[in-house]
């Protein structure tokens, strides 16, 4: 017991240092079907989202559903923009440079050691990049935009 708990502190610290967010994933026996249109889209969103480096409001709403299959990990992101900055490009440009996007880190552990990073421009543009810690301390990272 004495265990789970300085477990469950230090998640709970380390989530507010990194201000992440943590959104319910369910299952789905539906087929889904992928059309950009979210109105039969079954499961609930997230709340709004926050700056991910200041933990501050969002001036325009973004929000996020995700559910899962015996295949498939589906996401659908709600977002507003009044000024899309982007522009088409090949698959695996790194975008997350310059255009605005939704991202999401796939991060079994949960340590920010060892993830999976994926994103999408409004224009369909879209990367994966596996990213990994080297060391301890995590001061060099390796990255690798050819992950499939």
């Amino acid at each position: 017991m004495k265990y789970t708990l300085i477990a469950f502190l230090f998640l709970i610290v380390s989530a507010q240092q990194i201000k992440s967010q943590a959104i319910l994933v369910q299952q789905t026996n539906q087929p889904i079907v992928i059309d950009g249109d979210l109105s039969d889209w079954k499961n609930p969103f997230s709340q709004e989202f926050v700056i991910h480096n200041s933990g501050k409001k969002v001036t325009q709403s973004t929000i996020a559903s995700l559910s899962w299959d015996k295949k498939f990990l589906y996401i659908a992101y709600n977002c507003i923009d009044s000024e899309i900055v982007g522009t088409t490009r090949k698959k695996d440009h790194p975008i997350f440079n310059t255009d605005d996007l939704v991202e999401i880190f796939i991060d079994p552990a949960g340590d920010a050691k060892n993830y999976i990073e994926i994103g999408v421009n409004a224009f369909n543009s879209n990367y994966d990049i596996h990213i990994q810690c080297l060391g301890g301390d995590c001061a060099k990272r390796k990255s690798d935009l050819s992950v499939t």
